[in-house]
């Protein structure tokens, strides 16, 4: 026989031929692109059977691997991709590829060319002289009707003269084919309106306007007004209004936002005063009664003008504080803090997120401490509330008696006002009101006797430095402030942002100083909300998909993690600082799994981080240390089968490549997806288990690079980012599940406008906690930014339409706007906002409750109001003397009228029972004589549900139904286990929630 030879390779037993690097062929004769020194431009590997080089990332070329762009491969990312061409080695400079033309760049406005690098006639700043467009393709200048010439749109047309070609010698009737011409390229019609076509838009463009005389009116750009919109907004394009208003289209004013004032015409020119100083442009003062660089802080000064007044601190919602000096302001950084602090009482409040949002805060509790006793209220879930004392003196917990007579203990006395108003008064100095509605606590403090000199978040001391920070920030409106004061803010002064950095810094509770009975009340917390611990042998997070999820050609896979070897406290490490440690995670943790009909996924750290699909495996040799935070990501793309893992711990990035793997498949997640466990066929590995704590789960359609992976994963975001198609954030704190949002995949083959978004759905999905014990819930050790949101945004416009409604009837109606709003202007807008507010975040009308409550108990003490004026506002202010006797009261004739008509009706109904009865009779008669009838004269007992057997369905239906109706918050719940009653919450794109019913909404 002829024997084999291998040229340029080896021989093996089996006559199978091994090249050599740079050799193909089945005897290996054959030389490799490049030539054997330099195959494929050492940018690729070459196939040892048919020749053609497979390349690297950023290469392409079965000849050559000559250089590429990834974004060529169109896979979605924040930006469209910048190459082009068969090679993708033509760049669009200043533009972008199309989406659906391999070979064409769409340029950006005041370019032109095949790759966008040519500058259209008369630069950027004067495109076509600022009278035309420009052709991409040609470069040549389209130009408006009354100009002309391709250069730049320098001359007039013939019939139009004047210094801006103004002017029509000759009139015409009708459109001319220049007109039409132009409206079909621009889109627009001609820049011209009058009923001489004399009036210019010079900042705008005509549309048609009924209210018109000619039927045409111009529609202004932004920051521009007037009839030709030639006018400049007050403050410019850059600061138009300062930022904190609307300029009118009409006159030119400035409508400034709440909080400011300035609603000054434009015709004003930046005046200069007596002092030869320039007049602030509108919008850029506080009006009165609010203060700061932001005028987000209100105050009451007449309060301090009386000493006779008593002064009153209250907090509440979400959250919001009034100081015992009348200084407004919010603050909602999570955590434990002193709120009240005096030589006799120390008030601690505990912070806590909600709601799955960033912008959501709830207060959870309330503690009171003396010298002798702790007295706490809390909320244990969103319903249940648990009031305790504990005796210093005899070291014995109770809980709190639920009389409404004063109950003395040591040195407080307590009563409860209502169900959900207990008052607590302290050596007759110092008296709490706290309030316990809808899972969060509301508490006023009056304080009887000692007023200065007392500290914390609403003390006297805290207060005075806001105000004389506020003073300094008015002054420093009209001359450099004075920094000589180390006791200062920052350059930019009195802002929400310098509160909430100075509470934190001076108020948070130290573990050693605490006194809420909360679990965990000690942890600090952060941006991140909660994790989930897995501390036990068989927690486990998962879902099991019943809709259709994305089948994706690429993936990225985001998590933050935190690892502990067997016999390590899951809380000590994973909720404190072990950034230096460097000692290496051991056994084997499953992090996060996915199994389907025709395959499992697994990201697993097993001496070093793998990740596992099917049969293949990927082990980067990339080790997790104990107890440290590490964010993991996973990405893999078909094209090629690179995988990639990045992992970023003790402030370094590590990472981890290969190919090849699943080249051409795609991913799926039908099926079912857990965490904690590591699933293959649908049974867990018993070797897999997980020690440790997991936060921020994000599944994204692409591949995500090492950049774009930095930029955001220190970020805490809400709403809806581009890519995205699962987000769980593990905020909900308690319970036995995790809600989930699913967002629809992005078209990346449909060709769409650059400038015009898809349309993506969100669902939200419910993940079960499986936990031998409890679910691990605990503040996140992951230190995600923003620590909170102070904007405001609503589930939908329905439900905005309804806050707006609810709290302007509550402060500018009724009793409120009687007797207080008028007298207390600024704080009655403060507690309207925050009523406002706290209904955005709560998705529920319900939560308007307490700052209602508040500032109806607040205006009662300051202005010396009767109670019973303001009933209705706060639970214990009772009625009125006599107001009963004039609700009840009636006038002889009502008295009459009323019982002539009662007895008409029930002549009425006596009627219509007996006719019923009578009727039902007859019809009885005739059944029974069709049953009589009937063989074996037994009646049917087809639809006589006495048992399930008396049908052959029963069961079955049955048992359907109460799959359907199954409720798991409030039926498998433990009894320790929060179950929350309110509507499970979805995410939109603008970072806010809607509720259920409303889950499928465009983003």
């Amino acid at each position: 026989r002829c024997e084999r030879k291998c040229i340029f390779g080896k021989k093996l037993a089996s006559e199978t031929c091994v090249c050599y690097h740079g050799y193909w062929g089945l005897e290996c004769s054959n030389t490799c692109p490049g030539g054997a020194a330099n195959p494929c431009n050492n940018n690729g590997m070459c196939n040892v059977i048919t020749g053609e080089c497979e390349c690297n990332v950023n290469y392409n070329g079965t000849q050559d691997c000559g250089k590429s762009q990834p974004l060529c491969n169109k896979f979605p990312g924040s930006h469209f991709p910048l190459w082009i061409g068969d090679r993708c080695d033509i760049k669009c400079v200043f533009g972008a590829a199309d989406p659906d033309d391999r070979n064409l760049c769409i340029c950006m406005e005041g370019y032109w060319g095949s790759d966008c690098s040519q500058i259209c006639p008369g630069g950027l700043l004067n495109i076509c002289g600022g009278h035309g467009w420009c052709d991409s393709s040609t470069g040549h200048c389209q130009c408006q009707v009354n100009w002309r010439g391709n250069e730049n749109c320098s001359s007039c047309s013939p019939g139009w003269n004047g210094t801006d070609c103004q002017f029509a010698v000759e009139l015409v009737t009708g459109i001319t084919s220049q007109t039409v011409l132009f409206y079909l390229q621009s889109g627009r019609f001609p820049y011209w309106i009058g009923s001489r076509c004399n009036t210019r838009c010079v900042f705008g463009y005509p549309r048609p306007d009924i209210n018109s005389t000619d039927g045409v009116s111009c529609k202004c750009e932004q920051n521009y007004w007037g009839v030709d919109c030639a006018n400049l907004c007050p403050g410019g394009l850059r600061e138009t209004c300062n930022g904190h208003g609307v300029c009118s289209v009409t006159n030119g004013t400035c409508e400034c936002e709440p909080h400011w004032k300035g609603n000054i015409s434009a015709e004003y020119n930046a005046p200069i005063d007596e002092n030869n100083s320039v007049s602030p442009i509108p919008c850029s003062r506080c009006t009165p009664g609010w203060t700061g660089a932001d005028c987000a802080i209100a105050e009451d000064s007449s309060i301090l003008d009386n000493s006779s007044i008593p002064r009153i601190a209250i907090n509440f919602g979400d959250p919001h504080f009034t100081s015992v000096t009348g200084v407004n302001f919010h603050f909602e950084a999570p955590g434990a803090y002193h709120l009240f602090n005096s030589s006799i009482v120390d008030a601690q409040v505990l912070i806590v997120p909600c709601n799955n949002r960033v912008s959501c805060r709830r207060i959870s509790e309330v503690s009171l401490r003396t010298s002798k006793t702790e007295l706490s209220v809390r909320y244990n879930d969103f319903e249940t509330v648990v009031s305790s004392l504990f005796d210093k003196t005899s070291n014995t917990p109770q809980e709190l008696s639920k009389s409404d007579e004063w109950v003395e203990d040591a040195d407080i006395r307590y009563r409860w006002l209502t169900d959900n108003i207990l008052e607590v008064r302290i050596q007759d100095e110092i008296q709490f009101n706290i309030l316990s509605y809808y899972g969060t606590i509301g508490t006023a403090i009056e304080v009887l006797k000692q007023r200065d000199q007392t500290d914390g978040i609403c003390g006297e001391k805290e207060s005075s430095w806001i105000r004389q920070q506020g003073n300094q920030s008015l002054t420093s409106e009209n001359q450099i402030a004075d920094t000589s004061n180390n006791d200062t803010t920052d350059q930019q002064g009195l802002t929400q942002a310098t509160i909430q950095k100075r509470l934190i810094t001076r108020f948070r509770i130290m573990e050693k100083d605490n006194s809420l009975t909360t679990k965990y009340a000690s942890r600090s917390y952060s941006g991140a909300g909660y994790m989930l611990e897995f501390s036990s042998g068989n927690t486990a997070v998962m879902y099991a998909s019943n809709t259709s999820l994305p089948v994706l050609d690429e993936f990225t896979v985001e998590i933050w993690v935190c690892l502990t070897n067997a016999g390590e406290s899951v809380a000590r490490f994973c909720s404190s600082d072990q950034r230096n440690n460097t000692e290496p995670v051991t056994g084997s943790h499953a992090v996060f799994s996915v199994v389907t009909a025709i395959g499992d996924f697994a990201i697993v750290c097993n001496d070093g981080l793998q990740v596992k699909w099917d049969k293949e495996k990927f082990i980067t040799d990339i080790n997790l240390y104990e107890g440290v935070w590490t964010h993991l990501a996973v990405t893999w793309r078909t094209i090629d089968g690179r995988m990639q893992a990045f992992v970023y711990s003790n402030g370094k990035h590590r990472q981890s490549t290969t190919y090849g793997i699943k080249n051409g498949k795609q991913f799926s997640f039908n099926g079912l997806f857990i965490l904690g466990r590591y699933m293959r066929g649908y049974m867990v590995d018993s070797e897999y288990d997980m020690l440790g704590a997991l936060d921020e789960l994000k599944v994204w359609q692409y591949a995500k690079t090492m950049e774009q992976i930095r930029a955001s994963m220190s970020v805490k975001f809400e709403d809806y980012r581009e890519g995205l198609v699962l987000n769980v954030p593990f905020d909900e704190g308690m319970g036995q599940t995790t809600v989930g949002y699913l967002y629809s995949p992005i078209s990346v083959e449909v060709a769409l406008s650059l400038f015009e978004a898809q349309v993506v759905n969100v669902t939200n999905i419910h993940l079960f906690i499986h936990s031998g014990d409890y679910p691990g819930w605990a503040p996140s050790g992951v230190h995600l930014s923003p620590l909170a949101n102070y904007s405001l945004a609503f589930l939908n416009k329905t439900l905005e339409g309804k806050a707006l409604e609810k709290c302007y009837e509550s402060f500018y109606e009724g009793k409120l706007q009687e007797h207080c709003s008028p007298k207390l202007v600024s704080q009655a807008l403060f507690y309207y906002e925050s009523c406002l507010a706290d209904i955005a975040d709560s998705g529920s009308l319900a939560h308007s409750k307490l700052s209602v409550s508040l500032f109806g108990f607040y205006c009662q003490k300051v202005l010396g109001i009767k109670e019973c004026l303001l009933h209705g506002t706060y639970d214990a202010f009772l009625r009125c003397p006599g107001d009963d006797d004039k609700q009840t009261k009636f006038t002889p004739l009502e008295i009459i009228v009323t019982t002539v008509s009662s007895l008409l009706f029930l002549l009425f109904l006596l009627i219509i029972l007996i006719l019923v009865c009578r009727r039902r009779k007859r019809r009885k008669s005739e059944v029974e004589q069709i049953y009589l009838h009937e063989a074996g004269g037994e009646r049917s007992h087809k639809y006589v549900a006495e048992d399930e057997g008396d049908h052959p369905q029963a069961y079955s239906m049955r048992q359907m139904l109460d799959e359907y109706d199954f409720e798991p918050d409030m039926d498998d719940s433990p009894h320790d286990t929060p179950s929350v009653m309110r509507k499970p919450l979805v995410r939109n794109p603008a970072g806010g929630v809607l509720p259920e019913g409303e889950e499928e909404s465009a983003v």
